[in-house]
């Protein structure tokens, strides 16, 4: 699709356990994503093999897990993620948060839960 994109004007689709999301940008080099999380609501823990991404919390408060590290962070923060790193997102709220999740490469087939490759 040419020309701008928003909420209003790409297919939404659900992930994890609750959430919505918007691709404003879905070409095979970058992916930015809208996110939203619902009040408790999060992803499984997973890790990416090529992708890296960089998390830009929009609104609400949202806790991030890192290869171990707990991060809580709030509208306006930022965190990386390499390839390779375990990683979860999670709203541990009682309000909705959003955020953009930019991935260089794009994510699409690059996606392995992290539990799938230790049996637990």
């Amino acid at each position: 699709m040419s020309g701008p994109r928003s909420r209003q004007t790409v297919i939404p689709y659900s992930w994890g356990k609750g959430g919505e999301g918007w691709r404003l940008c879905d070409q095979q080099q970058l992916q930015v994503i809208e996110e939203v999380l619902p009040a408790g609501t999060a992803e499984d823990l997973h890790y990416h093999l090529k992708s890296m991404q960089v998390y830009y919390i929009l609104s609400g408060r949202l806790r991030v897990e890192l290869d171990g590290t707990t991060y809580q962070l709030a509208s306006g923060d930022t965190i990386e993620i390499s390839p390779g790193s375990r990683h979860l997102i999670a709203n541990d709220t009682d309000a909705s948060a959003s955020l953009l999740v930019i991935s260089s490469p794009s994510t699409r087939d690059d996606r392995i839960q992290a539990d799938a490759d230790q049996g637990g």
